[in-house]
Protein backbone atom coordinates (compact mmCIF):
# COMPACT_ATOMS: atom_id res chain seq x y z
CA UNK A 1 0.00 0.00 0.00
CA UNK A 2 3.10 2.32 0.57
CA UNK A 3 4.16 2.07 -2.99
CA UNK A 4 0.68 3.82 -3.81
CA UNK A 5 1.07 6.62 -1.68
CA UNK A 6 4.73 6.99 -2.89
CA UNK A 7 3.35 7.15 -6.60
CA UNK A 8 0.62 9.66 -6.01
CA UNK A 9 3.77 12.16 -3.95
CA UNK A 10 5.67 11.62 -6.75
CA UNK A 11 2.73 12.49 -9.24
CA UNK A 12 2.15 15.41 -7.63
CA UNK A 13 5.65 16.98 -6.76
CA UNK A 14 6.57 15.97 -10.52
CA UNK A 15 3.97 18.23 -11.39
CA UNK A 16 4.25 20.91 -9.33
CA UNK A 17 8.24 20.85 -10.75
CA UNK A 18 7.13 21.78 -14.18
CA UNK A 19 4.45 23.76 -13.35
CA UNK A 20 6.96 26.23 -11.37
CA UNK A 21 10.00 25.82 -13.71
CA UNK A 22 8.19 25.80 -17.10
CA UNK A 23 7.32 29.67 -17.71
CA UNK A 24 10.72 30.23 -16.58
CA UNK A 25 12.19 28.34 -19.12
CA UNK A 26 9.74 29.56 -21.71
CA UNK A 27 11.21 32.78 -20.62
CA UNK A 28 14.03 32.53 -21.32
CA UNK A 29 14.04 30.65 -24.44
CA UNK A 30 12.57 33.73 -25.77
CA UNK A 31 14.80 36.13 -24.42
CA UNK A 32 17.73 33.91 -26.62
CA UNK A 33 15.94 33.76 -29.53
CA UNK A 34 13.97 37.22 -29.68
CA UNK A 35 17.36 39.87 -28.39
CA UNK A 36 15.56 42.44 -29.96
CA UNK A 37 12.45 41.88 -28.80
CA UNK A 38 13.18 41.81 -24.88
CA UNK A 39 15.27 43.99 -22.74
CA UNK A 40 15.25 41.78 -19.19
CA UNK A 41 13.18 38.82 -17.68
CA UNK A 42 10.42 41.09 -16.01
CA UNK A 43 10.10 42.65 -19.77
CA UNK A 44 9.86 39.57 -21.11
CA UNK A 45 7.18 38.25 -18.84
CA UNK A 46 4.77 41.22 -18.83
CA UNK A 47 4.72 41.06 -22.87
CA UNK A 48 4.62 37.44 -22.97
CA UNK A 49 1.57 37.48 -21.06
CA UNK A 50 -0.14 40.56 -22.72
CA UNK A 51 0.30 39.73 -25.93
CA UNK A 52 -0.79 35.64 -24.97
CA UNK A 53 -2.65 35.96 -21.74
CA UNK A 54 -1.18 33.55 -19.04
CA UNK A 55 -1.53 30.44 -21.24
CA UNK A 56 1.65 32.02 -23.57
CA UNK A 57 3.67 30.88 -20.40
CA UNK A 58 3.00 27.27 -20.85
CA UNK A 59 2.51 26.67 -24.44
CA UNK A 60 3.66 22.89 -24.82
CA UNK A 61 3.70 22.33 -21.42
CA UNK A 62 1.95 18.40 -22.11
CA UNK A 63 5.05 16.73 -22.93
CA UNK A 64 7.54 17.96 -19.83
CA UNK A 65 4.96 17.40 -17.95
CA UNK A 66 4.24 13.31 -18.82
CA UNK A 67 7.42 13.13 -18.24
CA UNK A 68 8.10 14.28 -14.92
CA UNK A 69 5.33 13.11 -13.48
CA UNK A 70 6.50 9.40 -14.68
CA UNK A 71 10.22 9.84 -13.63
CA UNK A 72 9.22 10.93 -10.24
CA UNK A 73 6.47 8.40 -9.64
CA UNK A 74 8.88 6.11 -10.64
Amino acid sequence: MQWGVDFVAGSISGFFGVAVSYPLDIIKCRMQLELAQYSNITDSCKKIVREERIIGLYKGFSAPLINMISINAL
